[in-house]
């Protein structure tokens, strides 16, 4: 029998493979990728297709199982409308349950998908977008497979909400003008997987 070396801290998964590593010595990825079919990103054009083309597209899934890991309510609305202000096209996302959240903070002219699409679908549709903001949840994960982020930087702050921009993630912090300037002039550039300051 041989030991392995324990991590104290770290993900799980990560410690899965210190054990895999260890009996199959190899370089073992942690990052999850997901392959939306055909018809899933045929789906999420239709959506995308009834916005306007001129403006760029934001994924927004205020939504999480846990409670403890959602950004407050008023934000997402308020950081939403300051959004559909700067004539952004909003899409928000999440399962059937979180349909009734998503239609209270998103702006007039948004479309809501929660629980409309499925799982595939609703990754096809997030790739399709500039921009992904959520909570530390599912729809964070769902981001990060599709968009091929090489580190996963989890909100641990319940005063935070989660930014899949491009490939880098980031927070948007409590000064939403300010981040949301830093972000909106990002965007308008084209600069999508430019690494941007992460705001604090």
């Amino acid at each position: 029998t041989d030991r392995v070396p324990f991590r104290r801290s770290g993900y799980r998964v990560e410690k899965n493979l210190d054990l895999l590593r260890h009996l199959f010595p190899g370089d073992y990825s942690a990052h999850s990728k997901l392959y939306p079919s055909g018809n899933d990103v045929d789906v999420a054009e239709e959506v995308l297709s009834k916005l306007p083309e001129e403006h760029r597209t934001i994924a927004i899934s205020p939504g999480s199982v846990w409670p403890t890991k959602r950004w407050p309510e008023e934000k997402f609305r308020a950081l939403s409308q300051a959004l559909a202000d700067h004539r952004f096209n909003l899409v928000f996302t999440g399962s059937r349950s979180e349909f009734d959240l998503c239609q209270r903070v998103m702006p007039t002219g948004s479309v809501n998908t929660a629980g409309r699409l499925t799982l595939l679908e609703t990754a096809a549709l997030i790739q399709g977008c500039s921009l992904m903001i959520s909570n530390d949840s599912g729809a964070m994960h769902l981001a990060d497979a599709v968009n091929s982020a090489p580190d996963l930087a989890a909100a641990r702050q319940l005063e935070e909400a989660v930014v899949v921009y491009g490939s880098l993630w980031q927070f948007v912090p409590d000064n939403l003008e300010y981040g949301l300037q830093l972000a909106s002039a990002q965007i308008r550039a084209g600069q999508t997987d430019a690494a941007i300051k992460t705001v604090s």
